[in-house]
């Protein structure tokens, strides 16, 4: 984790503002507060003339800016060394624009998932981005994230759906890139760069997107398995049908309670697939599935909620990555890792329920801890999770009490930091967007 010093702000000029509205500008208060620090305004910008205002006030003080949509990943990222801008995106409300012959559609960065899904739906149309909390969660802040759920396996992450978008860097800059028809590949790589970059290098204001058809047709299948093995064979039948499936996840709760002779329930490990398509197709997936899997759903619904979105709930929550094929395995080394530390503590000690969501395609899974949650479970799922063996990558999202205990929140650095780092000197040179929250401190 970053330790650079929180670096001392001047004092924000409210005049700069004059031109905002009523209540587009108010002091900072407790609720806004982010690791400790309380901003020392809230501008709720409504034109992108006012992000740049914003940022420019910022560059001319040193002052930190941290964007802010619906609010539901900001959680994650490092302690900023600064914060005393607050920009809230949620007026840039508009949907600019829909096309429901070419599939695109193009919106302003504080419109809901929820609400350009209802607006796509009238036309037959949906974004294929399944992110949670979608009432709440920002196209914007989908985009600066990546954030999606299991429908990354039939339609890939928010940025292969992205065709274009605008954006105010830390020197006040306009950036647009791409454009708002699927054939326009004109500036590709600067909207994949912007794409996922936690707003370290740009403050999104409006994206273009490709669309899909609404499916005639679907099903969430179920099945569960008493074995991590079971489990984990019936996975590589099915990745190894190649079958056309909307999403491929999976999903364990896992009970431990050290006052129990065995220390807790035994896991049931269930396999979540999403089909989609004419009647038929779906029928014909699901008898596939069924005998990829040995068996029938234990539970068939026509919704889909992605077992491994980033949610609210938890105490701790940890994201982790490892190759497709390590994954349940993985988990089964944690597993038994959470479990022996559980065992050695007394018998007194709090039981706690660990939640975990994965993509079986991907290899990225989510671990959260639901109930118990005292800084002695979250201590020992940090050291279950350590970047080691099959565990590629760690993202520490969430602690009971915001310490991270000395873990790094991005792990490990990239074999491209010493490019993430001049990129962020070229698009943010004094460091106003994120301070700090990012890999490596950027």
């Amino acid at each position: 984790m970053a330790t650079t010093p929180t670096r001392a702000s001047a004092r924000i000029d409210t005049a700069v503002f004059a031109s905002l509205g009523p209540g587009q500008l108010r002091p900072g208060r407790e609720l806004d507060a982010l690791a400790g620090l309380i901003p020392q305004v809230v501008v709720t910008a409504r034109e992108v003339g006012q992000v740049q205002t914003a940022v420019t006030e910022a560059r001319s003080k040193n002052l930190g800016i941290i964007t802010s949509g619906g609010g539901t990943l900001l959680h994650v990222g490092n302690a900023p060394r600064t914060f005393d801008i607050k920009l809230a995106t949620t007026a840039l409300g508009r949907i600019i624009e829909q096309n429901p012959e070419d599939m695109t559609v193009c919106c302003e960065a504080g419109v809901t998932l929820a609400r350009l899904q209802r607006s796509l739906a009238k036309v037959g149309q949906r974004l294929c981005i399944d992110a949670a909390l979608e009432e709440k969660a920002t196209i914007g802040g989908i985009v600066a994230t990546n954030a999606t759920g299991g429908l990354r396996y039939g339609f890939g992450m928010p940025r292969d759906l992205v065709l274009g978008l605008t954006a105010i860097d830390g020197c006040a800059r306009t950036l647009s890139a791409g454009g708002r028809v699927v054939k326009n590949v004109a500036g590709y790589d600067l909207v994949r760069l912007l794409t996922g970059s936690w707003g370290t290098l740009g403050i999104i204001t409006d994206v273009t997107l490709r669309t899909h058809p609404l499916p005639a047709a679907a099903a969430t299948l179920v099945f569960d398995f008493a074995s991590a093995s079971d489990l984990d064979n019936a996975r590589g039948r099915v990745f190894g049908a190649n079958l056309p499936l909307a999403a491929f996840d999976l999903a364990v709760d896992l009970n431990v309670d050290p006052g129990a002779a065995a220390g807790g329930s035994l896991p049931i490990w269930s396999l979540i697939a999403r089909v989609e398509g004419s009647e038929e197709e779906v029928a014909a997936q699901g008898d596939r599935l069924c005998a990829l899997c040995g068996r029938d759903p234990a539970d068939a619904l026509e919704a889909w909620t992605s077992p491994a979105a980033a949610g609210d709930a938890g105490n701790v929550s940890v994201r982790i990555g490892t190759e497709p094929a390590d994954m349940i395995p993985a988990l089964v080394d944690i597993f038994a890792q959470v479990r022996e530390s559980a065992s050695a503590t007394s018998a007194k000690a709090e039981a706690l329920s660990l939640f975990v969501g994965g993509h079986l395609g991907s290899g990225v899974a989510r671990l959260q801890i639901i109930d118990g949650g005292s800084a002695a479970a979250g201590a020992a799922l940090l050291r279950a999770t350590e970047v080691a063996g099959r565990v590629r990558t760690r993202v520490v999202e969430r602690s009971s009490d915001g310490d991270f205990g000395g873990h790094d929140v991005w792990a490990p650095l990239p074999a491209s930091f010493s490019l993430m780092r001049e990129l962020k000197r070229r698009f943010d040179p004094d460091c106003v967007l994120a301070p700090g929250r990012f890999v490596g401190g950027l």
